[in-house]
């Protein structure tokens, strides 16, 4: 059984109600093998089943799988009918919605409707439940407003509930080839009745909190969750604010595309990062065929593309300032961030530590821009830079990008495996707080080339390759001099804010957190950002007995140490009842969403793991770096305003302009699941401008219409 199962339970064992009243916080788990009285008819040659693994909790999760198969006749409409458990008093109950997670595991998007009584009493509105869906928590809402018919008299002595596809508000509904998993059925409890609960008010408004899951401590006790286990939640729940947006396809087909940005003063072309390998184009707002960079046979191996979780491959990009500027040294110059094998013979300018095997680089690269061709790369003008030797697969930092200063930023991880600990860690204090390694750090370099730089003061690298500000402030003996700041554990994603756009310049990370704390920081120069003595601004435990666990929250303490960006009223930090992995993004300072400028637009790469699922539920948040609140984005053209299809949020793309875009996929960098979505207003200023009048009408009715379904959810 699932924690949302235990916690339906529990809160079902603090309630109370009439004899005829239908038992609040009651849930159809199928975790006894059982159908719980679901059927589809006797007549039905498919009846409903029980799978026995794979439901929204992973393996050993089971679930109710429900098919039908299209043609004329018994078995052709995807309808469930319930069993007597869901007959009784709705109203007297308190109940006023069904939620139930669901799986759309056919090849034909859904309409799913839910039938409460004759005549004709049902959901109004369907849930659009798109094919592959992966699972998704859908709430069918039982209001007089979000039903059909005499709502009010039917729920005060509903006999059965029917679970039926239907394009429009009739049962039975159409025939369709269709097969839908369905899990964890439960009786939602209205407001006022949850306040009666009392203590039992606190784990319902845990749970109901939209996507999020909580753990309770009186819960955890409830559950037997004896000494070494730890809540996922020590944190306020992030909410959904009041910006909403429409994310706008602009290339799909793509694998797993990671980082976008144009090139200084190019406003027609967005290039795009793939994972495995690939650079491509969005000119004008069309994916060319044609990459403008094709290094797959380079990044595979160590990536292994079929691996939806390997943090390898083609990770960043980063073109020069002087890029369009004829006469400037960075003329037609861009660099690249990679994951590639270590050629025999040849060593990476920095090992990694205590003589671990090295099973391959990161590596920044320099090429060159084909003459009269500026979407094409030269291939022939690769200049590699420097590069970084790796044990573990994970924790590679991912973005370069230069600094108002000139200079290019690189963030690297601590070496990978957990804690800060393995063999590539030193000891004492792991890699990020020790100076005589790059790993765990933000670097700065003048990566061009130091013979078209013989003039500057600036040192000469070890390799000869790029040059080391002189303004870094780690120059001691044994310390790695590219360091700019160091206590990072995996800035994969940071950003400039823009001056040119109204931006002050400042550097945003997102850096990725262990077991609990995901967090956004400004980079100091010399700054020490706490990892692995602090996760966030709680105290960690990288060694002993409670290893990998937080400690208590101490802002400010030790003295010395960075903690995340404190505003007015928050601290932009969040636990992984929000998260998993926070994917750091851009300022926003564009011209598109005026409500938006100033904040900081990131996501998380997923809410759930593990359990042998895949990593789904990709979220996208802002950020007010004044207040320090975080609240995620409406996105009102999905159900329940979730990203569809189990996409997981792996980068953003910022061009020209200022305007920003949300890459996801679901599938690893070998498929074809990646998506290029550009963060639009709601609605789009150019719809309004071009359908005038008439528009203004329609979206009085749309706004009405998402009224009654902002109810429903």
């Amino acid at each position: 059984m699932n924690a949302r199962a235990w916690l339906f339970l529990l809160v079902s064992g603090l309630s109370a109600g009439s004899a005829s009243a239908l038992s609040l916080g009651m849930t159809d788990t199928f975790q006894d093998g059982s159908t719980m009285g679901w059927s589809s008819g006797a007549a039905n040659p498919n009846p409903p089943f029980v799978a026995a693994s794979g439901g929204p909790a992973g393996a050993g999760d089971m679930f109710l799988q429900l098919a039908a198969t299209g043609n004329p006749g018994a078995g052709g409409k995807l309808v469930a009918f319930s069993g007597a458990q869901w007959a009784g008093d709705y109203l007297a109950g308190g109940v006023t919605a069904v939620a139930m997670d669901l799986n759309n595991m056919g090849a034909t998007d859904l309409s799913l409707r839910l039938w409460v009584a004759a005549p004709d009493v049902m959901s109004e509105q369907p849930v659009l439940l798109k094919a592959g869906s992966g699972w998704t928590h859908v709430l069918f809402q039982l209001t007089p407003d979000a039903l059909t018919g005499a709502a009010a008299l039917a729920l005060s002595n509903v006999s059965q509930l029917r679970l039926f596809h239907g394009t429009d508000a009739l049962f039975p509904g159409q025939n369709i080839a269709a097969q839908l998993g369905v899990d964890n059925i439960s009786a939602v409890p209205e407001p006022q009745t949850l306040a009666l609960l009392g203590a039992g008010l606190a784990l319902v408004a845990g749970l109901r909190m939209r996507r999020r899951w909580r753990a309770p401590l009186v819960l955890m006790a409830l559950l037997g969750l004896g000494q070494g286990a730890q809540a996922t939640t020590v944190l306020p729940a992030i909410t959904t604010g009041d910006i909403a947006v429409h994310l706008k396809t602009v290339a799909s087909g793509m694998s797993a595309p990671d980082y976008a940005i144009s090139a200084p003063g190019d406003t027609s072309r967005l290039f795009v990062v793939e994972q495995n390998g690939l650079l491509r184009v969005i000119e004008n707002g069309s994916l060319l065929a044609a990459p403008a960079l094709d290094i797959r046979s380079r990044v595979s191996p160590p990536l292994n593309p079929a691996n939806a979780n390997d943090e390898r491959g083609f990770l960043g990009l980063a073109f020069h300032p002087g890029f369009n500027t004829p006469g400037s040294i960075g003329f037609g110059k861009l660099y690249t961030y990679t994951s590639e094998a270590i050629p025999a013979g040849t060593a990476p300018t920095f090992a990694a530590p205590n003589g671990a095997v090295q099973n391959y680089k990161n590596l920044i690269t320099e090429w060159r821009i084909s003459p009269g061709q500026p979407g094409v790369v030269d291939p022939t003008s690769r200049r590699e830079i420097i590069s970084f030797g790796k044990n573990a697969g994970n924790h590679n930092g991912g973005t370069i990008t230069f600094g108002t200063d000139g200079y290019l930023y690189l963030g690297l991880g601590d070496g990978g495996n957990a804690n800060d600990v393995g063999p590539s860690h030193l000891e004492p204090g792991g890699n990020a707080q020790n100076l005589s390694t790059p790993l765990g750090k933000m670097l700065r370099i003048d990566p061009v080339d130091p013979a078209l730089t013989a003039a500057s003061a600036d040192l000469l690298s070890g390799n000869g390759q790029y040059r080391i500000p002189v303004g870094n402030p780690f120059q001691g003996a044994g310390q790695v001099r590219e360091i700019y700041a160091l206590g990072f554990r995996n800035p994969y994603r940071f950003a400039v804010d823009r001056p040119d756009l109204g931006g002050n310049g400042q550097i945003i990370i997102g850096d990725v957190g262990q077991n609990m704390i995901e967090e956004i920081d400004r980079l100091e120069l010399g700054g020490n950002f706490g990892w692995g003595l602090k996760e966030g601004d709680f105290l960690f435990n990288r060694t002993g007995p409670n290893a990998g666990q937080i400690g208590a929250r101490s802002p400010g303490n030790p003295v010395g140490l960075i903690d995340p960006i404190k505003g007015t009223l928050a601290t932009l930090e969040y636990d992984h009842g929000d998260g998993i992995s926070i994917t750091g993004g851009f300022v926003y300072r564009g011209g598109a969403i005026p409500a938006l400028f100033g904040k900081y637009v990131f996501g998380d790469l997923a809410l759930r793991s593990g359990g042998g699922q895949p990593r789904a539920d990709g979220r996208l948040f802002y950020a007010d770096l004044e207040t320090g609140e975080i609240k995620e984005f409406a996105l009102p053209q999905f159900v329940d305003g979730q990203l569809p299809d189990g996409l997981t949020v792996h980068g953003f793309g910022e061009d020209a302009m200022g305007e920003l875009y949300a890459l996801v996929t679901n599938t690893p960098a070998n498929g074809t699941g990646g998506i290029v979505f550009q963060i639009t207003a709601v609605p789009e200023p150019a719809t309004w401008a071009s359908l005038g009048l008439g528009l203004l009408l329609l979206a009085v009715a749309r706004r009405g219409a998402s009224s009654r379904r902002a109810q429903r959810q």
